[in-house]
């Protein structure tokens, strides 16, 4: 069994310009929480932040395009689904950007594949190891896990997944939606798999061990005893992804700041009878950020998060027969907080210069991530690919 192998039983399961990964010269900063939302399933970015002007989206979706008269309008080209709404506080407040037309070179559209290149940050045809996260933040680099504000460099809220964080060496606490730690196996057996017996055990499952010792120990410290002492007026929508969201609310409240909270939304597999689906789930989206914001405002820590959403890719521009829509290329992706700069960002892919009935990427989403990690944590980004300008100072 392969060390990735291991590590997934242990765990859960056109930026251009060539730069070498350097070090910055400030130093990383550990005082702040990254929030990753996956937009499980891959998100209609089409209808999420709508081109409206454009009378080719209404021409490509007689029945699923969203009429000009009910999108939120941002200018007089582009807007936003009516279900994102409680967003335009912060919208107004300039805490939201919208980075247009995300994707990566010769897409791939199997689920698993493409969330794979996502979290890996790789090529469409080279297969890494390393989750991207877990590649920019070294043991070096890294604050000491088991402290009280960091106890665990990465809190996985509900059943998402690791991908992110898989092969390196951050201490991992998953968590349940509410916040409560799953019950872990016996110490000689990772997630059913018994190691071999001494001296025979591979150094990567010693690693594994390892880490989930710090797990183990990690979700002791958090839990019950310092989220149970959280006191806040909820304010976050019914469901699970509400519940995710207010557990976060409480793990900050609580002091809890680790570099990484990951919980996931969806799904966005919309192959049919999208409208009401997508619908809801941006709703949900919307409202749990507007309560996370009001939370965190209040408590003066709005401005040590930055939320960011990422999907494995968006929808077909056309619609299907099945008043749905299939699997896509590009799509818009959201950043939020105190410190984001707001506004529209890149270019939104022209429906007019489509391929093989995709939208084509205008922005490699390894710039995005470059810019979380030189603007947000200071650490060097993927290399060869130049942050995303604008969003982030």
């Amino acid at each position: 069994m392969s060390r990735r192998n291991l590590l997934a039983l242990s765990l859960g399961a056109a930026g251009t310009a060539l730069l070498p990964r350097l070090g910055l010269a400030a130093t990383p900063a550990w005082d702040r929480t990254l929030v990753m939302i996956e937009f499980n399933g891959g998100n209609d970015g089409l209808n999420t932040v709508i081109p409206f002007d454009d009378p080719l989206y209404a021409q490509l979706r007689p029945k699923l395009a969203i009429p000009r008269d009910k999108a939120i309008h941002l200018n007089h080209e582009m807007g936003l689904h009516p279900a994102l709404a409680p967003l335009m506080p912060l919208w107004k407040e300039r805490e939201v950007a919208a980075v247009l037309g995300l994707g990566y070179p010769k897409p791939n559209h199997s689920h698993f594949r493409s969330i794979e290149i996502w979290e890996t940050a790789s090529d469409a045809d080279e297969f890494a190891e390393l989750g991207w996260v877990a590649d920019l933040l070294p043991e070096s680099r890294l604050p000491k896990a088991g402290t009280p504000a960091v106890p665990a460099h990465v809190v996985l809220l509900g059943n998402g997944s690791p991908g992110p964080f898989e092969g390196g060496r951050l201490a991992l606490v998953s968590l349940d939606r509410q916040g409560q730690a799953p019950r872990h196996a016996d110490n000689d057996m990772i997630e059913g798999l018994a190691p071999p017996k001494e001296p025979e055990r591979p150094e990567a499952l010693e690693h594994i061990i390892a880490v989930r010792a710090l797990d183990r120990q990690a979700a002791q410290q958090i839990l019950p005893a310092r989220l149970a002492q959280v006191k806040m007026q909820s304010g976050f929508p019914p469901g699970p992804f509400g519940t995710a969201m207010e557990s976060t609310a409480r793990l900050l409240l609580a002091g809890i700041m680790p570099p990484v909270i990951k919980l996931s939304l969806g799904s966005f597999d919309t192959h049919a009878n999208q409208l009401g689906a997508h619908e809801r789930l941006l709703g949900e989206f919307a409202q749990a950020l507007a309560a996370l914001r009001n939370v965190l405002t209040k408590a003066g820590l709005w401005d040590r998060v930055l939320v960011m959403t990422y999907s494995e890719f968006g929808r077909r521009a056309k619609e299907n027969a099945s008043q749905g829509t299939d699997h896509g290329t590009a799509a818009p992706h959201f950043l939020l907080g105190g410190q984001v700069r707001g506004g529209l960002y890149g270019v939104q892919p022209p429906l007019s210069h489509l391929k093989d009935n995709d939208l084509v990427f205008t922005t490699d989403f390894r710039s995005y991530y470059n810019m979380i990690a030189e603007h947000w944590w200071r650490v060097p980004g993927v290399s060869g690919f130049k942050p995303l300008n604008g969003p982030l100072g």
